[in-house]
C-alpha cells in the first residue's frame, strides 16, 4: 500500500511540474506581448444599417396608439407612461417597447421628508410660499433614467426645479451687455487686433465676411483651431453670421484632412460666456480633428451604436433613438433633420440634433435651438458638442452628424452648475424635457422665415 501511495505522489509531482513548465514556457513566449489589439477591445466597427430621420407616424398618432391616459406628459410621469406603454396591443407600440427596454431603464423612487414646524417657514420661503409644493416636498418623486448602452444616467426631481431663483440686481441681458462693452476694449479677437494677437494654422488663416480662424495657442490636440465671429457681442450674432461661421468650420476640417488625410474625425465645441467655461467673452467655437476615433463621451455613443448593430443587424441605433423620442412626444422634425429633448440629458434642457450630413438644414436647427435658449428661455450661456461624420470613404461605424446642446444656468451665478454628482456619478437635471421641446417647436415656427429669406 505504501508503495502505491508513493508512486501516486511521484506521479502527481511530475504532472504538476509539467504543468508549471508549460505555463512558464507560455509566459516566456508571450513576454512583452501584453498589448491588447483594438479588435480584442471591441473597438472595430462594422457597417451599420442605414440611418434615417423620417418617421411614419406623428406624435399625435403615437400618443393615440401607445398612451391614452396622459394628456400632459412630463418627466414626473415618464415611469407611468412606460408602464402604460406595456399594456398597449398595437404592434408598432409593442415593437418599440422592446427596443426601448433594450436601450433604456426608467425607475421611479419615492422620498419622504418629515418637516419640523420650525423648518416649515424656511421651506415655504425656498418654495416661494407655495403650500402645494410644501406638500410635494413631504412625498417627493424622483425619476432615474439610464441608457444601458452608453451608460448615461440622469436623476430628475421636478420639485428641485420649482425652487424660485433669486433675481440678480440687474437683468442677465444687461449683465452680458456690460461684459461685452468692457471686454471689447482689450479683446484679442476683435477686428483691429486679431491679426496681431492670434495664432495661424500651418496652412494659413481662413477668413470669410463674418468669421475667421485662429489657431489655438494652448492646444488640446495636434489640430486645434478656433472659428471666431467678427461680431464681438456674444449674443447679438444673426442668422447670416451664424451660418457663415459654421460653414467655416467645414472649410477648416476639409483643409486639415487634405493636408493630412490621417486626421478624419472632426469635432466642434462651443461654450458661450464664462459661466459655461468660455475663456473669452468674444464668441468663438473650437474645432479639432482626431486620427482614429472621437473623444471619449462621443465615442461612447459610437460604441453603443456598434453594440446595438451586433444585437440587431437590420436596425440603426440612432434611427431608433429618434423614433423612441418621437413616440414619447419629445422630437421635432424639419425636412431631413430632427431635434429631440433627451430623456438622459447631461445637463438642463439638453437637445440632441441629428442629420445624415452637416447640411444647411442641420445648422438651421442649431440656430433655432440656440436662439430659443437665448431669446425665448432667457438661458444666455450654453455648451455644445458636434461631431461630423468620419471623412473619407469608410462606411464602418459611421456616425450621423450629431449635436448635443445644454444650458448652463445663470450667467452671473457664482456657484458652478457642475458638482461631484455630475463629475463622478450621474447627471442631476431639474428641467422637464417635455417643456424644453415645446420651446424648440415654437422657435422653429417663429424663425423659419429667416431661412426662407436668407
Amino acid at each position: 500500500m505504501k508503495t502505491v501511495v508513493c508512486k501516486l505522489n511521484v506521479f502527481l509531482f511530475l504532472c504538476t511540474a509539467v504543468v508549471l513548465m508549460l505555463m512558464s514556457m507560455m509566459v516566456l513566449l508571450h513576454k512583452g506581448s501584453l498589448t491588447i489589439s483594438r479588435t480584442q477591445r471591441g473597438y472595430t466597427y462594422s457597417a451599420w444599417s442605414s440611418f434615417v430621420t423620417a418617421d411614419k407616424y406623428t406624435k399625435e398618432e403615437y400618443k393615440n396608439m401607445c398612451f391614452n391616459k396622459f394628456a400632459t406628459p412630463s418627466i414626473g410621469v415618464l415611469y407611468d407612461m412606460v408602464e402604460e406603454w406595456k399594456i398597449s396591443t398595437h404592434p408598432v407600440c409593442r415593437q418599440y417597447l422592446a427596443i426601448f427596454n433594450t436601450i433604456f431603464t426608467v425607475r421611479k423612487r419615492s422620498g419622504s421628508l418629515n418637516i419640523p414646524d420650525t423648518f416649515v417657514p424656511k421651506m415655504l420661503k425656498w418654495l416661494g410660499g407655495n403650500k402645494k409644493y410644501l406638500e410635494e416636498a413631504q412625498h417627493q418623486t424622483i425619476t432615474i433614467t439610464f441608457n444601458e448602452l452608453t451608460r448615461d444616467s440622469t436623476i430628475f426631481n421636478p420639485l428641485r426645479g420649482k425652487r424660485p431663483i433669486t433675481k440678480p440686481e440687474i437683468s442677465e441681458r444687461l449683465y452680458v451687455d456690460n461684459l461685452a462693452e468692457k471686454s471689447g476694449k482689450t479683446c484679442d479677437f476683435c477686428e483691429s487686433t486679431y491679426k496681431k494677437y492670434t495664432g495661424i494654422d500651418p496652412f494659413g488663416r481662413l477668413e470669410t465676411s463674418h468669421a475667421f480662424t485662429a489657431s489655438n495657442a494652448f492646444k488640446y490636440d495636434a489640430w486645434h483651431t478656433m472659428v471666431v465671429f467678427r461680431n464681438h457681442h456674444p449674443l447679438d450674432w444673426n442668422f447670416i453670421e451664424f451660418m457663415d461661421l459654421f460653414q467655416l468650420t467645414l472649410d477648416w476640417v476639409n483643409k486639415v484632412h487634405y493636408t493630412d488625410p490621417n486626421y478624419k474625425y472632426p469635432i466642434v465645441m462651443w461654450d458661450l460666456l464664462p459661466h459655461a467655461s468660455a475663456s473669452q467673452i468674444h464668441p468663438h467655437v473650437h474645432v479639432t480633428m482626431e486620427t482614429d476615433r472621437y473623444y471619449g463621451s462621443q465615442e461612447n455613443w459610437r460604441l453603443a451604436a456598434e453594440q446595438y448593430s451586433k444585437m440587431f443587424p437590420d436596425r440603426n441605433y440612432f434611427t431608433d433613438l429618434i423614433h423612441l423620442h418621437d413616440i414619447l412626444g419629445l422630437a421635432v422634425h424639419v425636412d431631413d433633420v430632427v431635434a429631440y429633448a433627451s430623456i438622459t440629458p447631461k445637463k438642463d434642457n439638453e437637445i440632441v440634433i441629428m442629420a445624415e450630413s452637416p447640411s444647411a438644414n442641420f445648422f438651421h436647427m442649431i440656430y433655432y435651438v440656440t436662439r430659443a435658449f437665448i431669446e425665448d428661455m432667457d438661458h444666455l450661456c450654453y455648451s455644445m458638442s458636434i461631431v461630423y461624420p468620419e471623412m473619407g470613404s469608410s462606411n464602418t461605424g459611421r456616425m450621423p452628424t450629431l449635436a448635443r446642446i445644454v444650458t448652463r444656468g445663470s450667467v452671473s451665478e457664482i456657484r458652478s452648475d457642475i458638482s461631484s454628482l455630475e463629475l463622478f456619478a450621474a447627471s442631476n437635471v431639474n428641467v422637464d424635457p417635455f417643456k424644453a421641446i415645446q420651446f424648440i417647436r415654437k422657435s422653429i415656427k417663429h424663425r423659419k422665415h429667416l431661412v426662407k429669406t436668407s
